[in-house]
């Protein structure tokens, strides 16, 4: 496991570890399984709220950050399905079929 030393760990809650890797490709972990995050979308969303911790971070900079031109009418729903599907993904623990 690539993640076991560059990557601070928070327990969240949930009992167990949870690591967020940000330099290279997107990954969670908690404990010793890789959560699947989903496309480049949700990913770019999590790093986003993953280099600002604790922080709220408004509608609008998401939208701005995942959407480089012309966002679609409906992104700030979308942003909102972005962060419940990432919720569950951790919170479910759901592990990629590659990690």
């Amino acid at each position: 496991m690539r993640h076991s030393r560059s990557a601070p760990k928070f327990t969240g809650g949930w009992g167990v570890s949870v690591r967020a890797l940000v330099l290279g490709p997107i990954e969670v972990w908690v404990g010793d399984k890789q959560v699947s995050l989903g496309g480049p979308k949700p990913r770019t969303l999590l790093a986003a709220l993953l280099l600002q911790p604790r922080q709220v971070v408004p509608v609008e900079r998401l939208i701005d950050l995942i959407w480089d031109e012309s966002p679609p009418q409906t992104a700030g729903a979308l942003v909102h399905t972005y962060v419940s599907s990432l919720r569950r993904a951790v919170r479910g623990r759901r592990t990629s079929s590659t990690g």
